[in-house]
């Protein structure tokens, strides 16, 4: 297995900097997302078209670069760290005499490494990748994550990372982009492709976790911690089982890596030093991810807080701190104001309303969670905090209130802190005040990061001040009896009253967790025991580690469909070449939840929590599958929806109805366009209904201008019914008297057409004098409102397709600096233009080059009411709030530098 997952992983290289166009392949059976298993399908990534970057887009990768730039330098240079590499290398390597300054860079190195190569050897011990054949990624980072990340990739490529057709009906990418990280690290996507991507993301994985043990490196070497205890602690920051469990959710993680060096800062300012590293490394931090960087934001107060409450002189930090503090908000503005207009656009709205009162599980278990293999499957759904951060780490913080050089004040200050992070996690206002007042949708207390940060820095200072612990054995007992009493009982709170998968080695974990417990925390002050103790502290991370990524769900394997990593591909680059204007494909099965980013085809399939509400609630109307308001799925191939959508193209098993293009590949008949003239009555037609079908209906109906009926239904009553012994069968027969496509309700059933029987599936073509048998079963009285067909008449459907095929916008994306351009004929009896485009706030719409309000059909669609003759048509889009984001920028850096010059001037 070793040797075939070198195999992979050089295999993988060699494609990264040396294939054109490649994919990766993923799909998941029935599972906790409720999305359906990948039927046997290949895909490709088409070359993306060149196009010169826009100035806007220079300017936001200029801002990237900058602020890391100027992060790096500012810590290399001000701590000599440059240059003790450069003369390490050029002058000291050879010379014993120059020990002590190759140490410093063994440390660093020792700091990344460390957990590198824990985090390897258990990945490899449960066959995960690079070494392995498992996936590494999982959940999120499997439905939604490599969607966005290739898309985003592909943007770049591009020009233009506004606004992507690869998803929904059109999306702000923008806002999707700053929400799932504009990390400098995701700008290494640009070697990935779908065929490398799983690879690409396990290397990636391990590259964080090398990143976060050296920035917990460069503070604690800052902190003049011992170079044993520096890579120590680095490596339980790294392996917390905050990171080691949630790896996966790597938008996360690079504002982790971010939090120490902002600390750092931090601490200068506080000792009266420049801020510059407090501004420009949090300004960074909350562009890298301002949800994880509003929670820094609170950190840092909280921190500051705890810190100048021992200053003589107050009030000039406090004052140095709010400046600097606005100077950084202010400089992250780009991607703050864009990101609240999105934000507003969907999830703020549909969170609105939250239950603030009430008390979680947190308040029994959070003791248990310190220890070892707590984590089980499960718990990523809405467990309790992950806050182990080692058995070490937890007795040290009990040493620290036992310590004679930490005075009385401060140990009172810093048991308040510890009890509020308590209450944080258990009290629900305090714990959804932390992630902008919601509830998540699982991964619950996600700032959990920053209190294992507080610990660990705690126990670093213990650790070096050890000799100064006045901790007597009575009291020992007392606590000892007091932790274990209270890891029980968090056990059994979460173990026997949660709803969790519990493995077989739980217990055993509990167990091996309470006597390291007991060990430590009679010997942690004797002389002799720290290499013992530092090597118990490496076995419990690493166990943990295991425990974490065993405990995880796994997909699939990295060889698995193999086939599907060049058939897309090559499938989407072909019909591009062969279809001159826009036009929409999908499967006819989820492979990813956003398979058009993915794959690089305009799809409706999509996965995004920064979704804008209002087409979902679109989709939903349809009778189309929406899971948790932010998952859309095309669920049902009904040609209306197909061509009222501008899906072209169906890549799966055989469709009935649709034209058979090629192998596995089926052409809708009427695609219609992304744009097509229809009754202008249509601008007002509101769906009210909860029945999907009544209102495709009403929406082809009024497209037309009529009121004919395309849908009939047959309900229950027209089945004859009979109970059996464990369940009740409902059956139905007729002989078709037209041209039908049958559309069945959600649950499985039986179909024989002219005696054979079927595989019953969503759809099913029945021609004039087909013999019909529909048989449905059931388990409970409350399915029986589910037992129903409908049948869509083909005859009138295709009626009235033909007629609204005569004048369509015949449009191209990204061309002349503009989403979408194109033209359209209008005639007199059809005089508005229904586009199944999305509206977001920030469009500009053009009429022969002239800006018009839109008429947002359904509350999200744009239309336009047309003068008859030809019209070019074309959509700008700047985010909302980007322009005034980037002003307020461009002003931030200005300030920075005119107050840094000054405070320079004055000090």
């Amino acid at each position: 297995m070793m040797a075939y997952g070198l195999d992979l992983l050089s295999s993988s290289i060699i494609l990264t900097f040396f294939s054109g166009s490649t994919t990766m392949s993923s799909g998941f059976e029935s599972n906790i997302f409720g999305s359906g298993f990948l039927n046997k399908k290949k895909y490709i990534e088409p070359e993306a078209n060149i196009i010169k970057p826009s100035i806007i887009n220079r300017i936001i990768n200029f801002f990237c670069l900058f602020f890391l730039l100027v992060i790096v330098l500012h810590l290399l240079i001000n701590n000599n760290i440059f240059f003790d590499i450069i003369q390490f290398f050029l002058y000291d390597f050879d010379r014993r005499d120059n020990f002590m300054k190759r140490k410093k860079i063994l440390v660093y190195l020792a700091s990344a490494l460390v957990p590198v190569l824990i985090f390897l050897g258990c990945a490899t011990l449960n066959k995960f990748l690079p070494f392995g054949n498992e996936l590494l990624n999982s959940y999120d980072s499997f439905t939604q994550y490599p969607g966005i990340l290739l898309e985003y990739a592909r943007l770049i490529r591009n020009g233009n990372i506004f606004y992507s057709w690869g998803a929904g009906l059109g999306f702000n990418f923008f806002g999707t982009i700053t929400y799932y990280g504009m990390s400098p690290l995701n700008l290494l996507s640009l070697l990935a492709n779908p065929e490398n991507y799983h690879m690409f993301i396990a290397l990636m994985t391990l590259l964080r976790f090398g990143l976060l043990g050296l920035s917990m490196c460069f503070y604690l070497d800052h902190k003049k911690i011992k170079p044993l205890y520096v890579v120590l602690f680095s490596t339980t920051y790294a392996l917390m089982g905050y990171t080691a469990t949630y790896y996966y959710n790597y938008i996360w993680i690079d504002s982790i890596i971010m939090l120490p060096i902002v600390i750092y800062g931090l601490d200068k300012l506080i000792e009266g030093k420049s801020p510059c590293a407090y501004i420009f490394s949090l300004a960074f931090t909350i562009i890298i991810n301002y949800y994880i960087g509003y929670m820094i934001c609170i950190f840092s107060l909280i921190w500051f807080i705890y810190k100048v409450i021992f200053l003589k002189e107050k009030k000039k930090a406090i004052k140095t701190f709010i400046i600097s503090s606005l100077i950084a908000g202010s400089i992250s503005a780009i991607v703050l104001l864009p990101s609240m207009f999105a934000l507003l656009a969907g999830k703020a709205e549909l969170y609105n309303s939250v239950n603030y009162l009430g008390i979680n599980r947190n308040i029994l278990s959070i003791l248990y969670t310190f220890s070892i293999g707590s984590y089980q499957m499960g718990d990523q759904m809405y467990g309790p905090a992950v806050v182990y951060s080692s058995i070490l780490v937890l007795v040290l913080t009990v040493f620290y209130f036992f310590n004679k050089n930490i005075s009385k004040k401060e140990k009172i200050v810093t048991l308040a802190i510890i009890i509020f992070f308590y209450l944080s996690f258990s009290v629900n206002i305090l714990n959804f005040a932390w992630q902008f007042f919601q509830r998540p949708i699982w991964w619950q207390s996600r700032f959990a990061f920053t209190f294992v940060f507080f610990l660990i820095t705690l126990a670093a200072n213990t650790l070096t001040n050890i000799e100064y612990t006045d901790f007597k054995v009575k009291h020992r007992m007392i606590v000892l009896g007091i932790l274990i009493v209270g890891m029980l009982i968090g056990a059994y709170a979460k173990l026997q009253v949660a709803n969790v998968t519990i493995q077989g080695y739980t217990y055993f974990f509990l167990g091996f967790s309470i006597m390291i417990l007991i060990e430590e925390m009679f010997v942690l002050d004797k002389k002799g025991f720290i290499t013992m103790l530092v090597i118990f502290t490496f076995v419990e991370l690493s166990i943990n580690t295991f425990n974490s990524l065993k405990s995880n769900y796994r997909y699939m394997s990295y060889t698995d469909y193999q086939y599907l990593k060049t058939e897309i591909p090559r499938l989407v680059e072909k019909l591009d070449s062969e279809n001159e204007y826009f036009y929409r494909m999908e499967l006819d099965d989820e492979y990813s939840s956003n398979g058009g980013l993915f794959f690089g085809y305009n799809g409706l399939n999509y996965f995004n929590s920064a979704r804008n509400i209002r087409v979902i609630n679109f989709i939903d109307k349809l009778g189309l599958k929406v899971a948790d308001k932010c998952h859309i799925s095309l669920s049902e191939l009904d040609p209306l929806v197909l061509s009222i959508l501008n899906i072209k193209y169906i890549y799966g098993e055989e469709v009935e109805y649709l034209d058979k293009k090629e192998s596995r590949v089926y052409e809708n008949k009427y695609p219609l366009g992304i744009g097509f003239m229809v009754n202008s009555n249509v601008a007002n037609l509101k769906l009210d209904s909860e029945d999907g079908i009544l209102n495709r209906n009403k929406i082809l109906g009024t497209m037309e201008g009529s009121d004919e009926v395309y849908y009939e239904k047959v309900s229950s009553d027209k089945f004859k019914r009979k109970e059996e012994d464990y369940n009740t069968t409902f059956e139905y027969n007729f002989i078709s008297d037209g041209h039908y496509m049958i559309l069945f309700s959600n649950f499985g059933g039986k179909i024989e057409i002219n005696g054979k029987d079927e595989i019953i599936g969503i759809t099913r073509e029945i021609k004039r004098g087909d013999k019909v048998k529909i048989k449905y079963s059931i388990a409970s009285k409350f399915e029986e409102e589910d037992v129903f067909i409908r049948l869509l008449n083909l005859d009138k459907y295709e009626a009235t397709m033909k007629k609204l095929s005569e004048n369509v916008y015949k449009a191209h994306e990204y061309v002349n600096g503009h989403i979408i351009e194109g033209t359209v004929e209008v005639s007199e009896s059809r005089d508005f233009l229904f586009t199944s485009i999305e509206y977001e706030k920030g469009m500009k719409i053009f009429v022969d080059d002239k800006e018009v309000e839109p008429d947002l059909v359904f509350g999200t669609l744009i239309g336009l009411k047309l003068e008859p003759g030809n019209h070019k048509i074309y959509i700008d889009y700047v985010p909302k709030g980007f322009r005034s984001g980037l002003v307020i920028t461009v002003l931030g850096l200005a300030t920075a530098v005119a107050y840094l010059q000054i405070r320079r001037k004055t000090l």
